[in-house]
Formats: structure tokens, sequence, C-alpha cells
């Protein structure tokens, strides 16, 4: 039997415990197991989908931004990200979040792929997305609550930031793993 192939657990019950303006739902769900054990307190976090850019300029410099992160309590550096917007796919909120933070936009765009943030409590999903050929278009204009500082690091540094774990949002740090792995592939 294949992990695709396995029995998956089933939802009893779920009880929302907490629904906020920003989109985050936290729930309490009861679940069989395909054993036939029942977990009565297994929780749930749904949030909204995010969109994250390993933007590379044309002559190879990467997109980064520095910022504070609350989740992290610390600064660090980060990529071009945030959420999906009612209506958006993820390929346009990241070029449009590609724009708003940096004042960039790019020519070649590649998905990187979809990935759960939590195996178990869920948390929403982030997708990745590898931009090509990106160039100073405009102001950034991001209206986000942290101050952001735009930086341009070469694959070298971005790959020691990531060793140093200077990059603190998993979300950013499988981009900059992704994009790194990618190379400079020609035909993204």
């Amino acid at each position: 039997m294949t992990a695709m192939t396995r029995p998956v657990w089933e939802v009893i019950d779920r009880r929302t415990l907490l629904r906020t303006t920003r989109d985050v739902e936290v729930s309490v769900e009861t679940v069989q197991l395909p054993d036939g054990r029942i977990i009565d307190d297994y929780y749930q976090v749904k949030a909204d989908d995010a969109a994250s850019v390993f933007a590379e300029t044309g002559d190879g410099m990467v997109l980064t931004i520095g910022h504070y992160s609350h989740g992290a309590r610390r600064h660090c550096i980060g990529l071009p990200a945030g959420r999906i917007g009612a209506g958006e796919t993820a390929e346009d909120a990241a070029r449009r979040e590609l724009l708003e933070e940096t004042g960039y936009a790019a020519t070649e765009w590649a998905f990187l792929g979809s990935f759960v943030r939590n195996g178990n409590q869920g948390g929403g999903m982030d997708h990745l997305f590898h931009a090509r050929g990106a160039r100073r278009v405009a102001e950034p204009a991001s209206g986000d609550l942290e101050d952001m500082e735009i930086g341009l690091m070469t694959r070298e540094a971005l790959r020691a930031a990531l060793q140093d774990n200077r990059i603190a949002v998993l979300a950013h740090a499988l981009a900059v793993s992704l994009g790194l792995l990618r190379g400079g592939k020609p035909g993204l």
C-alpha cells in the first residue's frame, strides 16, 4: 500500500473555537483514525493562503526584504510575499506582492509548488514562485505594518543567510532553497 492509497482520518465532529476578522479560524475536531481510535481534541488552524517569490534580476541578484517577523520575534531576511486576495490566483498575488513590496516586475515566472504550513494543524497553503528578469518599474508601496529594507543578494550570500538561520520564515526558507536548487536554468 502506498502513501497515496492509505485510508484517511474521518472527521466525526468539528467546532469552531475562534474566527477573526483577519480570516484566521481555530477549530477542534473529533477524528477517527483508520484503526478505529477516536481523538476528541485535534486542533486545526485555518488561515489565508499566501504566495512567496524568489525573484532574480537579469544579472542573477536575488531580491530580498529585511523585516521584523513577529512570529519569529526578530528581524530576518525574507522574500516578497503576502496573502492571496479573494478571486486572485496564486501567481497574480505573487506578481502583485513583488511589485507592491519591491517596485519590481519580472518577465519569466515558474511555479515551484504549494505546501501546507503545518502538516498536523493546517494553517493555510504557501504557493512558491521563481521569477527571473526582475527589474525596477515603480516605487514600493506595500502598506504593510512592518518597515522593510529591500536588498539584492548573490546566490552565495543567500545560501549563507539560509544556513545561518537569518531566514526565519519557513515558506521563505523553502522558496530560497528551491530557487537555489533550480540554479540559473534557462527556460523556467
